[in-house]
């Protein structure tokens, strides 16, 4: 058995290893990895838990990752915590525990869409569960460095072809109704591509492009083809709400399950 998973990601040009956290001081570091912006933050100095926001393409809400947090935290980031910032209503969020290059992360999302505008403006952001506090992080200087996060998606989304200034104007991105679409290719390994789309005012996917190579080319067009045949989506508004053709990136992301007989 394998699951599809499918998820909307932004990254800058680098070498570095997919899904990799950067290990930063007591400040905030903008990681450029392969498949992902990363803006990630130390809770206190070296050796606390860092905290990180993976924003796909600077303005969507992606994921707070917590790295480094050793067993008891790491322990207690599972299942539905709170996260809020300064003194606004808490947001209700699943979190997950994963293994990422040999270390143990916490994944907490999805956040709602303007969660990194609020970061912005914010000056603390705390994690609970069950009424007991579980971190916090100060936010100094966040604005700039939410500014930084969003020019490094853009540099991205540029490498890639897509039209920056036109995604920014949207006043809604392309949205996709179901994944079955890709229950449809039958990879025989866990594995990842990328892939942009022209998608129409109807909805429909015109065109498919995959920028990050799964390393099998047949793999690839397989993707594309299902892609273009299956896929249907909410088309993308104007600022005005009127559907207008749209580009559309995505990963779409395998995973074998190795017990499966």
């Amino acid at each position: 058995m394998f699951v599809a998973s499918l998820l909307a990601l932004g990254l800058a040009p680098s070498s570095a290893t997919p899904d990799a956290l950067v290990m930063p001081a007591h400040q905030w570091i903008v990681d450029y990895s392969r498949i992902a912006c990363t803006l990630a933050r130390r809770i206190d100095g070296d050796g606390s838990p860092i905290v990180a926001f993976n924003a796909p393409f600077g303005r969507e809400p992606g994921e707070l990752v917590v790295a480094d947090g050793g067993s008891e935290l790491q322990a207690s980031l599972d299942g539905e915590v709170q996260v809020r910032l300064d003194d606004a209503a808490p947001i209700t969020v699943r979190a997950r525990p994963e293994d990422r290059n040999g270390h143990p992360v916490s994944k907490l999302g999805r956040m709602p869409e303007d969660f990194l505008e609020h970061v912005a403006g914010a000056r603390r952001l705390t994690v609970s569960k069950n009424d007991r506090l579980l971190f916090a992080l100060d936010l100094p200087n966040t604005r700039a460095a939410i500014a930084e996060l969003t020019r490094c998606n853009d540099d991205l989304l540029r490498s890639w072809g897509i039209d920056v200034a036109a995604r920014h104007a949207l006043g809604r991105k392309p949205r996709m109704r179901d994944t079955a679409w890709a229950s449809q290719v039958m990879p025989n390994a866990s594995t990842f591509v990328v892939l942009t789309a022209n998608i129409s005012e109807r909805g429909r996917p015109l065109a498919c492009r995959v920028v990050i190579s799964s390393r099998n080319e047949r793999m690839d067009r397989a993707v594309c083809s299902a892609f273009r045949d299956q896929a249907r989506f909410e088309p993308a508004q104007d600022a005005q709400g009127r559907p207008v053709p749209a580009q559309y990136v995505s990963q779409v992301r395998w995973v074998i399950d190795p017990y499966d007989s």
